[in-house]
């Protein structure tokens, strides 16, 4: 599901091996080696802690899981460029399909309001919106992050938020704190990237409330 929804890659560590490697989550053999019971002589790369954040995702792919979603339950494929014109000739365009990806609209609107509760995706322009934070912890810490997220939507409007390091240390304040979280600094700019976004237009009818 979460590859038909939007995240073509994750990375998983491996024994003997000092970074993570990337895992293409399209290519036939990725969906055996997945699995509960991965295929005789192969070894499972993800665990079933696989929806939970264990394993790396790119924020790209998390706006377009979300992007998803926002679309009713139907996905386009990533692109960079719509389009190219020079002279008012067109001169390079991207094809963008949309794809079904299994979820009944009901099944899409449970999703949507069960997201819309989260505290940190409400906004403040009267727009409903729905999201999800996320932490991912300094090294052995309990208490320091070392990345945060805050992802969501909003009508057809999708974005995602990290706020991270490179080298995996913990994140500080501008005060020298550590008390960095989705909910807070990554949540904030989402809110304020989507109310921007939002300016001017009509708000969406009410989410409808879950079957």
């Amino acid at each position: 599901m979460a590859s038909r929804t939007g995240i073509d890659s994750m990375w998983t560590d491996r024994a003997g091996q000092p970074v993570p490697t990337r895992v293409d989550l399209r290519a036939p053999a990725t969906r055996s080696v997945a699995a509960a019971s991965p295929l005789p002589g192969t070894k499972a790369l993800f665990s079933t802690e696989v929806a939970i954040g264990q394993y790396g995702v790119t924020v790209l792919d998390q706006a377009n899981a979300m992007a998803t979603f926002a679309a009713g339950g139907r996905r386009a494929a990533a692109h960079f460029v719509r389009e190219v014109t020079k002279h008012g000739d067109r001169v390079y365009a991207e094809q963008l399909t949309q794809s079904d990806i299994g979820l009944s609209p009901a099944q899409v609107n449970e999703l949507t309001w069960t997201l819309s509760q989260v505290p940190p995706a409400k906004l403040a322009n009267g727009w409903a919106a729905a999201g999800k934070t996320g932490t991912w912890q300094a090294g052995t810490s309990t208490t320091d992050n070392a990345h945060t997220w805050m992802i969501g939507y909003t009508g057809g409007l999708a974005a995602a938020v990290w706020l991270g390091t490179t080298d995996g240390k913990a994140l500080i304040t501008s005060n020298g704190g550590h008390e960095v979280l989705g909910s807070t600094h990554a949540a904030a700019i989402w809110r304020q990237f989507m109310t921007d976004m939002t300016a001017g237009s009509p708000p969406p009818p009410p989410l409808p409330p879950p079957g």
